[in-house]
């Protein structure tokens, strides 16, 4: 396995007292990646809280336990594109007469295990009502089902709603944005958003204390994971495959993108690579995670990172 990589983890504090929240996302995001956004928002409305369009994205953790005040939504999508980058996503406030001033995080993962069914794990938000003042609150602790071979992500989030002091501490090894609002609605109240993320060592984490001043009114703090991408799929061949127009099958794990080049193993080490491109790739699913694929040899490698003839049999690796 391999460790997910954070490419984009940026803010957008721009929706002040607005009835749609807009935000773009960041400028380049790779076909496959995965896009995880957080919007905490104020209002002053007895509704159930802002929304995402559910046919579009996945909704991951809803955080209204009261939701005349702060809210807190985390919703995510696969980019299905190689052109997703800046484009604008609008949420929508739930009710026509009614505002929210909203911040907004967006995360995009690259090398992840690419499915937010069996990639992601959640666990459920941590509240703290109006009115109780501990200063210092909690993302939950998060154990995950992955085997503990696998390399991994752990992410936390806190959202206040009311505004007189930011975030003033974070939890330990994590890399953080925090932002505020303040004072800014008609109600004179405001939001505050923090996140950040981590490696996951081991299956468990316990992200720590987030700190604030105690009058914010409703607070939620939560934790998810990403999985790490499976290592690239390979197959044993015997030396004469190596031929081109050689018709080769395989199996893999969550692999669905086409390979760019092949690096070629023998049984005593030796190996070379080749960026020649595989320009028939099919790869089908048979169920879960689990996918076979076919593709046939391109032109003989004559060139790459090795000096030395192979010997059968031999691996050959996509990547």
């Amino acid at each position: 396995m391999s460790l997910p990589t954070v490419q984009s983890h940026v803010a957008d504090i721009t929706n002040v007292d607005v009835n749609t929240i807009s935000f773009d996302l960041p400028a380049s995001i790779p076909l496959g990646a995965g896009i995880i956004c957080l919007i905490g928002a104020w209002d002053d409305d007895d509704s159930t809280g802002i929304s995402e369009d559910d046919t579009i994205w996945t909704r991951l953790d809803t955080a209204a336990n009261n939701p005349s005040s702060a809210d807190a939504i985390v919703f995510a999508r696969v980019a299905g594109t190689a052109n997703e980058g800046g484009t604008t996503v609008l949420v929508d406030v739930d009710s026509s007469n009614r505002t929210a001033t909203a911040i907004v995080h967006v995360f995009v993962i690259t090398n992840w295990w690419g499915s937010f069914e069996t990639g992601f794990a959640t666990v459920p938000h941590f509240y703290i009502a109006n009115a109780v003042t501990p200063k210092e609150y909690s993302s939950p602790a998060i154990t995950v089902s992955w085997p503990s071979s696998d390399q991994h992500l752990v992410f936390a989030w806190a959202v206040a709603g009311r505004a007189n002091v930011a975030f003033t501490a974070t939890p330990a090894g994590y890399t953080t944005l925090t932002n505020n609002i303040s004072s800014v609605t008609s109600s004179n109240r405001g939001i505050n958003t923090a996140s950040g993320y981590k490696e996951l060592s081991g299956l468990t984490d316990d992200p720590g204390n987030w700190s604030n001043d105690e009058t914010f009114i409703d607070r939620y703090a939560g934790t998810f994971a990403i999985r790490g991408a499976s290592t690239a799929p390979t197959v044993t061949i015997a030396n004469g495959d190596l031929e081109p127009g050689k018709a080769i099958t395989g199996t893999a794990s969550n692999f669905t993108s086409a390979p760019t080049a092949l690096t070629a193993t023998d049984a005593d080490s030796n190996s070379i690579s080749s960026a020649s491109e595989i320009t028939d790739l099919v790869v089908t699913s048979t169920g879960g995670d689990s996918y076979s694929f076919t593709f046939t040899m391109p032109a003989r490698i004559t060139s790459g990172t090795g000096t030395t003839l192979l010997r059968g049999p031999v691996t050959l690796e996509l990547t």
